[in-house]
């Protein structure tokens, strides 16, 4: 009978220890979980820093890029702008005392997503004065290339005729 009093007592505590044990190791995988949680939530707050600090780096540089962008729109404009390309190439013969004869357009050409305008200019000055006029049609901010320039002395007037066939571009619409 002293056995079976005993007994009682080691089945309460084992049974107690068994339970208790039971409750500290769903603890500690409910523990372990949230420290899992943890971890992967840092990862994702390391991550999306970085994604912050690279966003930022472009905030920064918005004000040059839209600077860019514009100097981009001007280089290759989305529509002709004949208008424009006359007035550029005029107020450019005014400076270098250049006298314009001609400009004439040729037919739009499609290379991908350009529209080439080809034109001819033929004008009228000193040697250095055109040398001039065709290094400032290349510094513009418009795109321009040339595909072929002569020039020829009036023997009579002792003029230089120079005729610039050239090229520039905008973008096309789609």
């Amino acid at each position: 009978m002293n056995n079976k009093k005993l007994s009682v007592p080691v089945i309460v505590i084992s049974v107690f220890v068994l339970l208790s044990t039971f409750f500290l190791v769903m603890e500690i995988i409910s523990i372990k979980t949230v420290i899992d949680n943890i971890n992967r939530t840092e990862e994702e707050i390391q991550d999306l820093n970085e994604k912050l600090i690279y966003l930022k780096g472009f905030e920064k540089n918005m004000e040059e890029m839209l600077k860019n962008l514009d100097k981009l729109k001007k280089a290759l404009p989305e529509s002709p702008e004949i208008s424009e390309v006359i007035l550029t190439l005029k107020e450019l013969a005014l400076e270098n005392s250049i006298k314009i004869n001609e400009i004439r357009f040729e037919e739009n050409k499609t290379e991908g997503l350009l529209n080439k305008l080809p034109l001819n200019i033929s004008i009228t000055g000193e040697y250095f004065e055109i040398l001039e006029f065709i290094d400032k049609i290349k510094e513009k901010e418009r795109i321009f290339t040339f595909d072929s320039i002569y020039i020829e002395k009036d023997d009579d007037t002792q003029e230089l005729t120079a005729d610039i066939y050239l090229n520039t571009y905008n973008l096309i619409n789609k």
